[in-house]
C-alpha cells in the first residue's frame, strides 16, 4: 500500500579523493558496509490490535551480515566504521550513500533526495537531477562464504547460515540480495557541521548525517583509463543502473510442490519487426533457478525450474525479470508442474507492472488530462486494483482515475497543482511502478 511507511538508517562514504584504483573498487566493491550496531525500523501493521496501532521492529540489517565486502573497501579506500557510519566531506564533494532498504527498487528516476546543512539550510534534488550521478546495486560474490552456506545449510567458517536468514528478512523471504548505493554531489554551499541527507522513494525514507568541513569540494570524475572516447564517465557509470523490467513471481497454497512452470507471454512488436525493445530474460539467482527461453518477436515463450534438489524454500525464489523495453507485455498462459510431471494446481503467476511513459509527453499544465503508458498496470483492473496514487505540491494522495487497462491509466492533474514535480504511483498484488512528470 502506498501510504506504508519506513524509516531506515544508511551509510555514507566520501569519495571526492579517491584515486583511479579507489573508484572503480567503490564502484564495485561498495556493495554492504558493516556498520556494528546498525538497524533499521520497520512500520507496518504486524498483528490486529484492538486500537489499530502498529508494530515497530528492529532487526540487524544487511549492511551487518556482508563483512568481507566492507573489509576490502576499508582497504582500499582507508574509510572508517563508527555505529552511525558517519564521515566527512566538504561543500561540493560527491559521497557514496547506501540504503538499508534490501528489495525496494530506487533508481534516480524515483528518488528524491533532500540535504539539510547545519543552519537548515535545505536543497532537494528531485528525480532525474544531474547532481545525483547515479544509484546502483550491489551484490554479493555468487561464491561467497554467505551464499554458499545458505544454500548448503553448512556454515564454513562462521555462523553464514544464520547471516543468510537475516539477509532473506531483508529481502523481503526471497534470496534475490542486493544493496543499493547513490552517489550524490553535495550541495556547493553549506554552512559546516552536520548535515542530513535524507532519500525518499516514494514511501521508502532513509537518512544519515555528515559532518562538512571547511574548505572547496571537487565532483568525482568517475574517469576510467578504458577508451576515453565515447560515453562520458557518468554515462558509463550509469550503465550500471537497472534498467525498466518486470518481475513475474510464482506462489500460491501448492507453490512447495511446484519443480517447473511453463509460461507464455505476449507483447508489441520487437526492434527486428518494426516495433521497440528486445527480450532478455534473466533469473536474479543462477545458482537457484534455471531458465530457458525463446522469443518469436511478438510471443515469448519461458520454462524456469528449480537448479537442483537442494533448493527448499518458497518459490518466489523461482521469480525472474523481463527486460529489454518490450512493450505491451502481457501473461497469455501459465502451467506448473510437480516432480512427476503433473500440473500443480492453485498456483498464481504474477507480473509486476511497469510505467514506460506520461502523455503528452513535455511539461504539463493544472486542470490537465494525463495517461500513464505501460504493462500491466493491473490485474483485474477494478476496484481496488490498481491502487493509484497522485503527487502534486510534495503530498501523496489517492485518486480514482478516469479509466485503467493493463496498458494505461488516464487521470486528471488538480487546478491547485503548482509548479515543479509530480508523479503517478501504481500498486498492484503484483508490484509497483511510478513515473514523475514536469508541472508547468
Amino acid at each position: 500500500m502506498k501510504n506504508a511507511t519506513g524509516m531506515y538508517k544508511i551509510s555514507s562514504h566520501n569519495i571526492s579523493s579517491e584515486k583511479y584504483s579507489e573508484t572503480i573498487a567503490h564502484v564495485f566493491l561498495l556493495r554492504f558496509f558493516h556498520v556494528t550496531n546498525n538497524y533499521f525500523s520497520i512500520k507496518s501493521h504486524l498483528g490486529a490490535t484492538a486500537n489499530g496501532c502498529a508494530y515497530t521492529l528492529q532487526i540487524k540489517t544487511m549492511a551487518q551480515i556482508f563483512l568481507t565486502i566492507c573489509v576490502v573497501t576499508f582497504i582500499l579506500s582507508s574509510c572508517t566504521s563508527v555505529n552511525t557510519f558517519n564521515s566527512t566531506a566538504r561543500a561540493g564533494d560527491t559521497i557514496a550513500a547506501t540504503f538499508e532498504v534490501g528489495s525496494y527498487m530506487a533508481t534516480r528516476e524515483n528518488t528524491i533526495i533532500r540535504i539539510k546543512d547545519a543552519n537548515n539550510g535545505e536543497t532537494t534534488y528531485y528525480p532525474g537531477d544531474t547532481q545525483v550521478r547515479a544509484i546502483l546495486n550491489m551484490y554479493p560474490d555468487p561464491i561467497s562464504y554467505l551464499v554458499v552456506a545458505t544454500e548448503t545449510g553448512n556454515n564454513i567458517r562462521n555462523n553464514e547460515t544464520l547471516m543468510g536468514s537475516y539477509a532473506d528478512y531483508a529481502a523481503g523471504g526471497g534470496r534475490d540480495w542486493f544493496q543499493t548505493v547513490a552517489f550524490i554531489d553535495m550541495p556547493s554551499t553549506m554552512a559546516p557541521g552536520i548535515a542530513t541527507i535524507t532519500l525518499d522513494s516514494n514511501e521508502y525514507l532513509a537518512s544519515t548525517k555528515v559532518n562538512i568541513i571547511s574548505g572547496a569540494g571537487q565532483k568525482h570524475t568517475f574517469v576510467t583509463k578504458i577508451n576515453p572516447n565515447g560515453p562520458t564517465p557518468d554515462e558509463r557509470l550509469q550503465g550500471l543502473e537497472r534498467s525498466p523490467h518486470s518481475t513475474v513471481s510464482i506462489s500460491g497454497s501448492n507453490n512447495a510442490a511446484v519443480v517447473a512452470a511453463d509460461l507464455t507471454f505476449l507483447h508489441d512488436a520487437d526492434i527486428d519487426n518494426g516495433g521497440q525493445g528486445k527480450a532478455h530474460v534473466v533469473a536474479p539467482r543462477g545458482d537457484i533457478a534455471s531458465l530457458n527461453w525463446f522469443d518469436t518477436g511478438a510471443q515469448l515463450r519461458v520454462l524456469v525450474t528449480p537448479t537442483n534438489d537442494l533448493i527448499k524454500g518458497p518459490k518466489k525464489n523461482m521469480k525472474f525479470y523481463i527486460a529489454g523495453g518490450l512493450t505491451g507485455l502481457e501473461l497469455q498462459n501459465a502451467t506448473a508442474y510437480d516432480i512427476n510431471g503433473n500440473i500443480v494446481p492453485s498456483i498464481n503467476f504474477e507480473v509486476s507492472p511497469l510505467a514506460y511513459s506520461i502523455s503528452p509527453a513535455g511539461p504539463v499544465l493544472p486542470n490537465s488530462t494525463l495517461t500513464l503508458k505501460g504493462s500491466n498496470l493491473c490485474q483485474n483492473c477494478s476496484g481496488t486494483d490498481p491502487d493509484v496514487w497522485l503527487r502534486i505540491n510534495d503530498q501523496w494522495s489517492q485518486i480514482t482515475p478516469i479509466s485503467i487497462s493493463k496498458s494505461s491509466i488516464t487521470f486528471d492533474v488538480p487546478a491547485n497543482a503548482t509548479s515543479g514535480k509530480g508523479a503517478v504511483w501504481v500498486g498492484t498484488s503484483a508490484g509497483e511502478t511510478d513515473k514523475w512528470f514536469d508541472i508547468q
